[in-house]
């Protein structure tokens, strides 16, 4: 399988154009009276179903619903908003979550957007050696501040591999077939910018888009590549140190809960 690293025109080009999909989530537990209250709890993404935003993460991050409120922060906004809505959970393995957020969504000024459904894969197949790329909020890479949240995002670019043995005793379990796992060895890891000073441990990025950059297959086919080649392949739920990889659930096990 090929290792080298991606293009620089990847590089600078996917950020912008995930980053103003994506978003941080916050769990606030009933009664809390911190100031600023809540933790960062994990990543999210928006998508439009029936005219509505809906707002997409893994079920482990939303179940947390039940116990107090779930808020998200779009992008170029400058504080959270509560989803206001129930999820629709679909437990492990699927382990994915959506809510119509509409409700709350023009509350507050941003610049968040919605995934175009033609972004969509709907099954996941990239060729082999492609470029998978995450980019989401680690919560080792997040602080309250003067009466805030600060969550620094990561982006990175994965290669998909075999499960290696020690994954299969890891808890939730990792389903073979069913599932996907991609490297995350924070050692060996590489940086690509300035900015990326090194690849955080992974708690904090389930619910992340995972995404196919496609660019390996639009090489092959002779064309130049670009970011509206990149697809969305499924989405991240899971990590273990012990077997390097993070884990995640392909496209088509949720494709129908988006459209």
């Amino acid at each position: 399988m090929k290792t080298h690293l991606p293009p620089k025109g990847i590089i600078e080009q996917a950020w912008d154009f995930v980053d103003q999909f994506i978003c941080p989530i916050l769990f606030i537990p009933d009664g809390d009276d911190r100031t600023p209250p809540g933790d960062h709890h994990g990543t999210g993404w928006f998508v439009e179903k029936h005219g509505a935003v809906q707002i997409c993460t893994c079920e482990h991050v939303a179940n947390f619903q039940a116990k107090g409120k779930i808020g998200y922060a779009p992008f170029g906004g400058d504080c959270g908003i509560n989803v206001g809505r129930p999820f629709l959970l679909k437990a492990h393995p699927v382990d994915f979550a959506i809510a119509d957020a509409s409700r709350t969504w023009n509350r507050i000024s941003h610049n968040g957007k919605s995934i175009p459904l033609a972004s969509f894969d709907k099954k996941h197949q990239p060729v082999e050696g492609e470029y998978l790329y995450l980019q989401g909020f680690p919560g080792a890479d997040s602080q309250a501040l003067w009466g805030q949240h600060n969550v620094k995002g990561l982006g990175a670019y994965l290669h998909e591999v075999d499960p290696p043995p020690e994954l299969f005793s890891e808890h939730p379990p990792f389903k073979d077939g069913y599932h996907i796992c991609m490297a995350w060895n924070p050692a060996n890891a590489t940086s690509l910018t300035e900015a990326a000073t090194h690849l955080s441990v992974p708690g904090g990025l389930s619910g992340s888009v995972l995404w196919n950059t496609r660019y390996q297959e639009v090489s092959e086919q002779g064309r130049n590549w670009s970011v509206n080649d990149m697809r969305v392949t499924g989405i991240v739920w899971g990590a273990s140190s012990k077997a390097g990889v993070v884990t995640a659930t392909p496209i088509e096990h949720i494709f129908q809960c988006i459209v």
